[in-house]
C-alpha cells in the first residue's frame, strides 16, 4: 500500500482538547500530522434555530413609510409585538426571516424553525398600538413580514470550557438543512439544552460504532463495539431544549442522527463523583 494511502487510514481523534489550546488532533501514522491548529478562539455569526414560543413572542415589521418592496438602511418600519410593554424607546433589534421546520431525526418531535439574520434596527417612537424603528444594517433586503427579536452578538465569540456533566444526544439539524452531509467548519443543532445540562463552551465529541462497510446486524450488533470519536463539536449558543455549535474537527462526514456525547476528564470525573 502506498505510504500515503497508509497515513489517511491511520487518522484518529485521540482527546477532548480546548479549541486551539493544544497541538491538532488529526494524527498520522509515523507521527505525522494533517490539518492545521486553530487559533484560540473562533468568530460565528448568530443565524440559527428559533424555537416556537420565541418565534410566537417575537415582533413584526407590519408597515413601512417606504415607498418600495425591498426596505434597507435607514428605513423607518411600523411594528407589532405580542407583548408591547416590553419595548423599550432606543432598544436594537436583529430582523430575521424563518426557514424549514426543525423536526428530530429520531422521534419527529417538532422543535422549532431554522432562522436567517438578515439586518438590525433600533426603536424611536413607542405610540398605544404601534412601535416605530430605524433600520440600521442590512446584511440581505428586508421586508415587510420579517421578524424583530433580541439583538445578541452577529459576531459570537467561541471560547471552549471544561465539559462537567455527562450527556448524549444527536445531531439534530444542520445550519445549512440542502447539505446532507457536513464536516469541519459548519454549524449543527443538537438536541439537547441548558436543562439537560449544556453550557456554552462545552464539547461533545461525535461517536459510532461498528464497521461502517459491514453492518448487516443493524443498530443492536453495532453497539457490540467500543465507540469511537470521528469529530467534536463545540457549543456557542444554548436553548432549553437544543444548541448550536461548530464542527470544529471532523474525520468522517457527518449526517443527521449522529450520536453525541460529552466525555470527562478523569480529573472533572472526580470533581463531579
Amino acid at each position: 500500500m502506498p505510504t500515503e494511502v497508509a497515513d489517511l487510514t491511520a487518522g484518529s481523534i485521540h482527546k477532548v482538547d480546548l479549541l486551539g489550546q493544544e497541538e491538532d488532533i488529526v494524527a498520522l501514522a509515523e507521527g505525522r500530522r494533517i490539518g492545521y491548529i486553530p487559533e484560540k478562539k473562533g468568530m460565528l455569526r448568530q443565524d440559527g434555530l428559533v424555537t416556537q414560543r420565541e418565534l410566537d413572542e417575537a415582533g413584526v415589521i407590519d408597515r413601512a413609510w417606504a415607498e418600495k418592496q425591498m426596505l434597507s438602511t435607514y428605513d423607518k418600519v411600523y411594528l407589532r409585538f405580542r407583548n408591547h410593554s416590553a419595548v423599550r424607546l432606543g432598544e436594537r433589534y436583529s430582523i430575521f426571516r424563518t426557514g424549514g421546520k426543525v423536526t428530530h431525526p429520531v422521534t419527529g418531535e417538532h422543535y422549532g424553525f431554522m432562522t436567517h439574520v438578515v439586518g438590525t434596527l433600533r426603536v424611536t417612537g413607542i405610540e398605544q398600538k404601534i412601535v416605530t424603528g430605524i433600520i440600521e444594517s442590512t446584511i440581505e433586503d428586508i421586508h415587510r413580514g420579517d421578524f424583530i427579536g433580541p439583538l445578541g452578538n452577529f459576531e459570537r465569540q467561541i471560547i471552549t470550557k471544561p465539559n462537567m456533566r455527562e450527556i448524549q444526544g444527536v445531531i439534530l439539524a444542520s445550519l445549512i438543512p440542502t447539505i446532507p452531509l457536513f464536516g469541519e467548519h459548519h454549524v449543527v443543532f443538537i438536541d439537547k439544552g441548558s436543562r439537560d445540562g449544556v453550557e456554552e463552551g462545552n464539547t461533545f465529541s461525535v461517536v459510532r460504532q461498528g464497521d461502517p462497510l459491514y453492518h448487516t446486524g443493524g443498530e443492536d450488533e453495532a453497539r457490540e463495539y467500543p465507540e469511537e470519536t470521528v469529530a467534536q463539536i463545540v457549543v456557542f449558543d444554548v436553548k432549553e431544549n437544543a444548541s448550536a455549535g461548530l464542527i470544529v474537527r471532523s474525520i468522517r462526514e457527518l449526517v443527521l442522527g449522529d450520536k453525541v456525547v460529552t466525555k470527562l476528564t478523569d480529573t472533572q470525573a472526580s470533581l463531579v463523583q
